[in-house]
């Protein structure tokens, strides 16, 4: 099945071959396949030699110079023989990695993109996870590296916690979730078994567990319904999108967001639209000639939604482009973190894109009016002084193409503008007024970071936040999560109900916007519209005022990719995947 082709594929992507590239820079080791014990080499080809005899092995024994010679593939070819008559092979010693040239190389990029060098609390390079992810785009070395330590984990970790016994290759027949029910945003976080710990005592786990929101895209697929089960994703639409149109309106008695959002726009698609009039003038052209007025917001939207036929590669970039903008600046985020998500989370290379423009569209990168916008992050960077050190390097191209996005952002969701500064003006923490300091590039002193605090729509209060964490919290995740919850309680609620459509259906999962069922076959057509019926009236709980849907999809084994498919009477049917690709 899936689970041992998967073992197989792991073991080809990690071998020398495909990681010659980190070899030859020295960032890892070659691998040491399993061998005889140098001291016993001569013992060994003595016994081949006495006991198989030499020639009926000329290709794999011979003499040179009168010294016996026994190439390693002899000795693996008669390993029994040999370990009968107490020749001991050493184990096989995997690829290994090589810090110093794996930091050197980190700080070499990082000077190139002109980014400060992460480090640890004892002054190391760091090559954590992220830190490597966000290298990623500048260096195909780093990048090679960020894709072996994926697939490593999966070796020493993932695939470990499906199997039982620990460490046996051999699948479990279930695997539970385990989860810690409330984080600091009301959130839930879901942890597996310790492997590490595992591998010392097997019997200090009791049974095989996984992280349930945390999955490779490979993994997934390994978990399948049962026999006369299929598995429902359904997660809610816009979720987050709709937590900060409610979370403004009830604010401010106004949103941009929530009055598009209750008009059923597609809201990427509504501020991929105003990202596409103001940063493609070809399509503005187009649409001025088509009569659109480009000051109006909808009229462009509208003019917009044309493409997603008539232009389908245009209309998906441009709104998958918008995705990074539009989830991203709500929670405060700077220009940094946010190119960093852009990259890990949404895969839009704001790097090359800002490479890109200042090519093909030199007059948005004015030095005039960029320099004194971006002479803050050039200071914590570059070391400048004035304006005058300003120069366009990479880091600086990509700064200013964020921080237009954000602008037109702002402009398209104007009470944005106000969210912010409630957060910094009411939502001061009384009780934790200062959280500690951190050095100001502007003045070049040292400046309080304030308490910060909220209360979230089902009363769970949160204190002593920084102001990222309360414009994240507060508008997005805190509701998300509350809303969620309450779904996931009234769903489960109806699974254990005798006599209810849902009694016999089994929620497996909860994925902080998304519910994994498992539902019978026989009965798809009532129980998954049921349970969609009670997610989004879950959510009316906290969102009154901002509707929020759902999309469901079926399928036998869990798959990132799979979409909706409905029969010809319009009943959703399982989704196949067209191949089985484990990469």
């Amino acid at each position: 099945g899936r689970f041992y082709r998967m073992q197989e594929w792991l073991d080809s992507q990690l071998n020398d071959e495909k990681l010659q590239d980190l070899i030859d820079v020295g960032i890892l080791n070659a691998s040491i396949p399993e061998r005889v014990n140098g001291a016993q080499i001569m013992k060994a080809t003595e016994l081949l030699v006495e006991e198989k005899g030499a020639k009926a092995n000329t290709k794999a024994i011979y003499r040179k110079k009168d010294v016996m010679v026994c190439p390693e593939a002899a000795f693996t070819l008669h390993r029994e023989f040999l370990e009968l008559h107490g020749v001991k092979f050493s184990a096989a010693k995997k690829a290994k990695i090589n810090t110093k040239p794996l930091h050197e190389r980190i700080e070499a990029v990082c000077d190139g993109i002109g980014e400060r060098v992460k480090r640890t609390a004892t002054g190391a390079v760091s090559a954590k996870d992220d830190v490597v992810a966000g290298l990623a785009p500048h260096d195909p070395i780093i990048a090679s590296f960020a894709a072996r330590a994926s697939l490593q984990k999966l070796v020493s970790t993932e695939m470990p916690r499906l199997q039982w016994p620990p460490f046996s290759g051999k699948p479990a027949e279930v695997v539970h979730f385990k989860f810690s029910i409330l984080k600091n945003t009301g959130r839930t976080g879901s942890y597996g078994n310790d492997m590490k710990k595992a591998k010392r005592d097997p019997d200090s786990i009791g049974y095989p567990a996984a992280p349930g929101q945390q999955f490779h895209k490979a993994i997934r697929p390994c978990y399948k319904a049962r026999e006369g089960y299929a598995l429902v994703s359904i997660d809610f639409n816009s979720m987050e999108l709709a937590t900060t149109a409610q979370t403004t309106l009830s604010l401010f008695g106004y949103s941009v967001l929530a009055d598009k959002m209750r008009a059923d726009f597609d809201p990427h698609a509504y501020l991929g639209s105003q990202l596409a009039v103001n940063m493609d003038a070809p399509f503005a052209e187009a649409a001025e000639n088509s009569g659109v007025d480009l000051d109006d917001a909808d009229d462009v939207y509208s003019f917009f939604m044309t493409l997603r036929e008539a232009d389908k590669k245009f209309f998906k970039w441009w709104r998958n482009f918008a995705k990074p903008v539009g989830l991203g600046y709500p929670g405060g985020l700077g220009p940094a973190t946010f190119i960093s998500i852009a990259g890990s989370t949404y895969r839009v290379d704001l790097y090359q894109i800002a490479e890109d423009r200042f090519e093909s569209n030199p007059e948005e990168f004015d030095t005039e009016e960029w320099a004194p916008k971006l002479l803050r992050h050039g200071k914590k960077i570059h070391k400048w002084k004035d304006v005058v050190d300003f120069e366009w390097t990479r880091q600086m191209k990509t700064f200013a193409l964020a921080t237009r996005l954000k602008e037109i952002w702002l402009t398209t969701y104007p009470e944005m503008v106000e969210y912010f500064a409630y957060v910094s003006k009411e939502c001061k923490d009384s009780y934790t007024p200062v959280l500690g300091t951190m050095w100001d590039e502007d003045t070049q002193k040292e400046r309080e970071i304030k308490g910060l605090c909220y209360t979230s729509p089902l009363g769970m209060h949160r204190a002593a936040a920084k102001f990222t964490e309360v414009a994240n919290g507060l508008c997005m995740q805190t509701p998300g999560a509350e809303g969620a919850k309450w779904a996931t309680i009234d769903v489960v609620r109806a699974t254990r109900t005798p006599g209810h459509i849902l009694y016999g259906c089994y929620v497996v999962d909860f994925i902080h916007d998304e519910l994994l069922v498992e539902v019978p076959l026989a009965t798809t057509n009532l129980t998954v519209p049921e349970i969609q019926r009670l997610m989004s009236a879950a959510f009316l709980k906290v969102l009154p005022d901002i509707p929020v849907g759902t999309e469901a999809v079926l399928m036998r084994a869990w798959r990132k990719e799979a979409e909706p498919v409905f029969d010809a009477e319009g009943n959703l049917t399982i989704w196949e995947p067209k191949d089985d690709d484990l990469a």
